[in-house]
């Protein structure tokens, strides 16, 4: 009987330990996120992927768009002593850059500014608004 229980309750812990790796392993933050419209990440998903110090522009050469924000874009971050990162998506090394991020887009301009996201071309005054929550994220 001793030797009957002993072996269920080893059988139980393996099955413990077997549930826990399944739930390690499909933790929310290893999954790529599709980023569609403005929004933020959760502070988990924010600090796994690596963004929280991080103002990144990602745009292509193709987009009319982001040729015609970026200017402004980059002005406000001037004007906050930010410099941005920015990723053209149209080049591979890239795009390989934001799979290392597990993020996706459907649409160009995307900024990531800490762990908040925005879509599409903004004003010089929405980019200042942006940065400013950054900065005062960065002394928390």
């Amino acid at each position: 009987m001793k030797k009957r229980t002993k072996t269920i309750g080893t059988v139980a812990v393996l099955i413990i330990l077997a549930a826990l790796i399944l739930v390690l392993v499909n933790k929310p933050n290893n999954e790529i996120i599709t980023i569609s419209s403005d929004g933020a990440f959760t502070n988990e998903e924010c600090q796994s992927r690596g963004l929280t110090d991080k103002v990144i522009m990602l745009e292509s050469k193709y987009c009319g768009y982001c040729q015609e924000t970026k200017p402004i874009f980059l002005k406000a971050c001037e004007s906050k002593a930010i410099t941005p990162e920015i990723l053209d998506l149209s080049e591979p090394e890239n795009f390989a850059q934001l799979e290392d991020y597990k993020i996706n887009i459907l649409y160009t301009p995307t900024f990531l500014i800490g762990c908040n996201y925005y879509v599409s071309a903004k004003t010089e005054e929405q980019y200042l608004s942006y940065l400013d929550e950054f900065l005062t994220s960065q002394d928390e």
